[in-house]
């Protein structure tokens, strides 16, 4: 017989998967890759399936805030929703460590390294959405992270703003206070994490860290490896082939097939690292 909480994540990925289909938040391989991650996380528990709920709900949302003045900027998200790809490259990670927790004889320090690396790389995948969600409504224009002088146009990855930041930190934040309050109730509950001799405000610290490090490194990542290109309209730079305008954009730096997907992969890699070799120290 299932388990009410695999059942009950069952139902809620199957809710999601309707409205995210419905509100064109995803495409049809995006949401292939957001069940198989969702399946991926509730096989190993509840709890690392609530925070990638969080994520995925509360970035589909500030997708939509001002999305006119967003497009209208070039900072929008594709219509459509986000690609298999993107999916992939946000939440594979978690998924892939979820898999490790679900393996057998997985206890101890290991299983708690693993569980704030899946904290981590959630948080550090919200941080980074709640960024450039909230920054790109900014009435300034960013400035770039490696040369603070030059301003780019809302959208082009490695740009920081204020608001996008403080975006950033909200955004870590609430999956550091979540993974908090998961432990405290698994805890109560005897749930998956309820063997972790951890501190929920030490966890809920190492997260925040974790994932607010993350974006600013995606930042840094971005500016320096990800393709940019000008558009010779415009004359601004933007990091996809045609520019906003219309016109066909002419690459102007890093390499052309580093992309965004990729820069927050490799990041989530990073993150996953550090939170493994720090969980000791917790």
């Amino acid at each position: 017989m299932i388990e009410r909480p695999i059942a009950l994540g069952l139902a809620i990925s199957a809710v999601m998967a309707l409205l995210a289909r419905k509100y064109r938040a995803l495409t049809i391989g995006g949401l292939i890759a957001a069940l198989a991650i969702a399946a991926a996380l509730l096989a190993s528990s509840w709890e690392n399936f609530t925070l990638m709920v969080l994520f995925f709900s509360s970035s589909s949302m500030l997708t939509y805030v001002g999305y006119g003045e967003k497009r209208r900027r070039g900072a929008a998200e594709r219509e459509g929703g986000r690609s298999f790809s993107q999916v992939a490259c946000s939440g594979g990670i978690p998924a892939f460590l979820s898999m490790l927790l679900a393996a057998p004889n997985v206890s101890g320090e290991l299983h708690s390294a693993v569980v704030l690396a899946v904290a981590a790389t959630i948080a550090f995948a919200n941080s980074d959405t709640w960024a450039v969600e909230i920054g790109a409504l900014s009435k300034r224009s960013p400035r770039l992270i490696t040369n603070p002088r030059v301003r780019v146009p809302h959208g082009v990855s490695g740009g920081v703003t204020l608001r996008g930041e403080l975006g950033a930190a909200m955004g870590a934040a609430l999956i550091a206070g979540s993974s908090a309050l998961l432990l405290a109730a698994s805890k109560a509950l005897g749930g998956a994490w309820s063997t972790l001799n951890v501190n929920p405000l030490r966890l809920a610290g190492a997260v925040f860290a974790l994932g607010w490090l993350g974006e600013v490194l995606d930042s840094l990542v971005g500016a320096t490896l990800q393709v940019k290109y000008m558009c010779p309209k415009c004359g601004v730079l933007c990091d996809r082939e045609v520019h906003v305008c219309g016109t066909r954009a002419v690459r102007a730096g890093g390499f052309k097939w580093v992309r965004n997907e990729l820069v927050n992969l490799i990041v989530e890699i990073v993150v996953a690292a550090l939170a493994l070799s720090i969980s000791r120290y917790l």
